[in-house]
């Protein structure tokens, strides 16, 4: 273990997890503020182009642009255009809502669905509300 989680009683323990999660948080934040402020400098210094990859010594800046397309402009367009030069693909998204209801009501329909599904556990997320 680290040295921040020291051993301790166990009916003292969350409490000292709790405080020990607060400050490593704290000092996280404060270094991500200061990680972005040294991060602009040097964006401020260098020759960089709107959209492109470049490299300085060991540092790698990589800079671009998100992209939205209008769906239903495009679906008008796909009609017009030969579907070697549509440079678009279909994407099925599940609606966690209505699959959840699916698995909870139909459950033979849910087995001829779940196949096709893979999942990963995700990295638990915390988060700290500060007291006013």
């Amino acid at each position: 273990m680290s040295a921040i989680l020291k051993e301790i009683p166990d009916d003292e323990r969350l409490e000292y997890l709790k405080g020990a999660w607060h400050e490593c948080y704290l000092q996280e934040k404060e270094a991500n503020k200061n990680r972005i402020l040294v991060e602009r400098e040097i964006f401020n210094l260098l020759p960089i182009e709107p959209e492109g990859s470049y490299k300085f010594d060991e540092v790698t800046i990589v800079t671009g642009f998100n992209r939205a397309w209008d769906q239903e402009k495009l679906f008008e367009l796909q009609a017009e255009i030969k579907p070697e030069f549509f440079p678009f693909h279909a994407e099925l998204k599940e609606s966690r809502k209505d699959s959840k209801i699916i698995e909870d009501r139909f459950p033979d329909l849910w087995e001829k669905i779940k196949p096709a599904l893979t999942t990963k556990p995700k990295k638990p997320s915390f988060s700290f509300k500060e007291k006013t």
